[in-house]
C-alpha cells in the first residue's frame, strides 16, 4: 500500500518539475529587468499585504468570543503571522498553523475551546467570502457578454441565487439545529471510516458553540465576513499594483478574477508545502486567461509575490521565537 504522507512530495516533485519546464522556456534577462524596474515600490507591495493581513487578524478578533476592546490586534496579528507562517513550511500544513494558534491564545488566557471556535469561525469567513467574491467576479468580469436587457436580468439573478448559496452554508453552520454535525453524522453512517466517526463528538460540540457565538454576536460576524472579503480584495489589489509597477495596467475586477483564479488553483493542492511550483502555475494561468500572455510576466510576478511572502515568513520565524521564549 502506497504511504500517504509521502503523495504530497510526489506531487510537489511533479509541480517543481513544471516550474523548471515553464522558466526554461522564458527570457531571464527580460525578468531581471522587470525586477529592477519596481526596485523602492516593492514596499508598496509590503504594505498592500500588510494591509490584508490586518484585515483578516481583525476579522478573527471579532470571532472571538469577547469584547474587543480585551484583545490586543498587535499581538493577535503576530499570533496569526506565526499560525500561517508554520502552515506554510510545516509538512502538516493547515494543521500545525491552526494549534499553534489554539496554543497561542490560550496565553490571553482564552479557552482552547474557545479558541478552536474563534479560529474555525474565522477560517469558514474567509472560504466563504472568497467563493462569493470568484462568483461575483466572474459575472461582473464577463459582463460584456451581458449586453442587452435580458441578460442583464440572467445576471442579476445568477448574483441573487449564489447570495443565496452562501447565506445557505451559513445558516447550516450556525443553525441551532446543529445542521452541520447532522450532515456530519449522516455521512458517518454511510462511510463509516474510524477518522470520521471518532470525530463527530468534536464537531458536535464545535457546531454548538458556532450556534451560541453567531446568536449572541450576529453584527460582529456580520463585521468579520466584510473584513475577510476587504482581505481578498487587498490580495487582487496586490496584483493590480504590481502589474500597474511593471506596465501593464488592468482593472480591479481583472485583478480580482486573477486572485481567486490563484486561490482555487493553490486550494486545490494546499496539502504541498507552500504550494511551491503550484502557486506559480496559477499566476501563469490567470494571467493567461485575462489576456497577459507576455513571455516572463507570470515569473516576474512570481517571484515578486514570492519575495513578498519570504518577507513575511522571516519575520513569522522571528516572532516565533520570541513567543516561544515569552511562553517558556
Amino acid at each position: 500500500m502506497i504511504n500517504r504522507k509521502w503523495i504530497k512530495y510526489v506531487f510537489a516533485v511533479i509541480a517543481l518539475s513544471l516550474l523548471v519546464f515553464f522558466v526554461r522556456q522564458v527570457d531571464l534577462e527580460e525578468v531581471f529587468k522587470s525586477l529592477e524596474q519596481v526596485g523602492w515600490k516593492f514596499l508598496y507591495i509590503l504594505l498592500v499585504t500588510y494591509t490584508a493581513y490586518f484585515m483578516a487578524t481583525v476579522a478573527w478578533a471579532l470571532c472571538i468570543d469577547r469584547p474587543s476592546t480585551d484583545i490586543p490586534l498587535f499581538r493577535l496579528f503576530n499570533y496569526r503571522l506565526v499560525g500561517e507562517t508554520l502552515a506554510l513550511i510545516n509538512p502538516t500544513n493547515i494543521i500545525a498553523g491552526e494549534a499553534s494558534k489554539v496554543y497561542m491564545l490560550e496565553q490571553l488566557g482564552i479557552e482552547k475551546e474557545a479558541g478552536l471556535v474563534s479560529i474555525m469561525l474565522s477560517r469558514i469567513l474567509i472560504i466563504l467570502s472568497s467563493l462569493l467574491l470568484l462568483i461575483l467576479a466572474m459575472i461582473f468580469y464577463f459582463q460584456e457578454f451581458l449586453a442587452n436587457s435580458e441578460q442583464f436580468f440572467i445576471q442579476i439573478g445568477l448574483i441573487v441565487f449564489f447570495l443565496g448559496l452562501v447565506m445557505g452554508a451559513i445558516f447550516i453552520l450556525v443553525s441551532p439545529r446543529l445542521f452541520m454535525y447532522r450532515l456530519y453524522n449522516h455521512i458517518c453512517r454511510m462511510i463509516p471510516f474510524k477518522s470520521l466517526v471518532r470525530n463527530r463528538g468534536t464537531l458536535k460540540s464545535l457546531n454548538r458553540e458556532l450556534s451560541i457565538y453567531y446568536q449572541k454576536n450576529r453584527l460582529k460576524l456580520t463585521g468579520a465576513l466584510l473584513l475577510s472579503m476587504g482581505h481578498w480584495m487587498m490580495g487582487a489589489l496586490e496584483f493590480y499594483v504590481i502589474l500597474h509597477i511593471l506596465g501593464f495596467p488592468i482593472t480591479l475586477m481583472a485583478a480580482l478574477m486573477i486572485e481567486m483564479g490563484v486561490i482555487m488553483v493553490k486550494s486545490a493542492a494546499s496539502f504541498i508545502p507552500a504550494q511551491v511550483g503550484v502557486e506559480e502555475y496559477g499566476n501563469k494561468l490567470m494571467l493567461d486567461f485575462v489576456g497577459l500572455k507576455l513571455p516572463g510576466l507570470w515569473l516576474t510576478v512570481s517571484v515578486l509575490r514570492r519575495a513578498r511572502q519570504l518577507f513575511w515568513i522571516v519575520l513569522g520565524v522571528i516572532i516565533s521565537i520570541f513567543v516561544i521564549r515569552k511562553s517558556t
